[in-house]
């Protein structure tokens, strides 16, 4: 099945490479190849984002998506074929969340954007705690990433991905049950794709 999504994915790339001029940093942070269990975090603005993000990833990365997607038989098909499994956001889905949890303990690495959503005017959006529970429940590392989207020149769209340097989970203070942990992992987590993304944390925390 993993080569079907990566021809898929391959796919996806070269005909989205007509819309959008990619570049890719921090590749040198990426786990090696050998290392199965850790989770990616993104920040999230378009459909794309999970193509481009996993295209330099392995082995497979799976993601969570909102289970509208899947309702659209094509749509559906597609993001099964990228790695993608529906949850019902704002309903507390343990069954998603479980699942996830199955495809990690797996070795699959799972992608999760803290938002939760896309951001429809490209600015950061308020993290949600999922990320930092299931880090908590599986023990795993966090690999950071942010996707950038520039300005429209010529035919082509600019857009970066790049890649953080890997949270051990030990960094996370994730060690008893208090949901504070959970907050203060989840800011821990998003000040880092932040930074990647060009935000200064301080500033976006007095903010929000």
């Amino acid at each position: 099945m993993e080569w079907i999504y990566r021809l898929f994915d391959g796919l996806l790339v070269f005909f989205l490479s007509f819309r959008y001029r990619v570049t890719y940093e921090g590749l040198e942070n990426l786990p090696p190849r050998s290392v199965r269990n850790y989770l990616v975090a993104c920040n999230h603005i378009s459909m794309a984002d999970p193509i481009f993000l996993a295209f330099r990833l392995r082995p497979w990365v799976r993601f969570m998506g909102k289970a509208e997607l899947f309702q659209n038989p094509w749509i559906g098909w597609a993001c099964y074929l990228v790695g993608g499994f529906p949850v019902s956001r704002g309903t507390g889905d343990m069954g998603a969340l479980e699942h996830g949890i199955d495809l990690y303990k797996s070795g699959y690495p799972l992608a999760i954007f803290p938002e939760g959503t896309r951001s429809k005017d490209g600015k950061p959006g308020r993290p949600k705690s999922g990320l930092a529970l299931l880090a908590k429940t599986t023990g795993a590392d966090i690999l950071p990433c942010a996707v950038i989207y520039g300005e429209k020149k010529g035919l082509r769209i600019p857009l970066t991905v790049k890649y953080g340097k890997v949270i051990p989970h030990a960094e996370l203070g994730l060690e008893g049950e208090s949901p504070r942990e959970l907050r203060k992992a989840t800011k821990r987590i998003w000040n880092d794709i932040l930074r990647l993304w060009g935000v200064d944390p301080d500033a976006e925390n007095h903010a929000g």
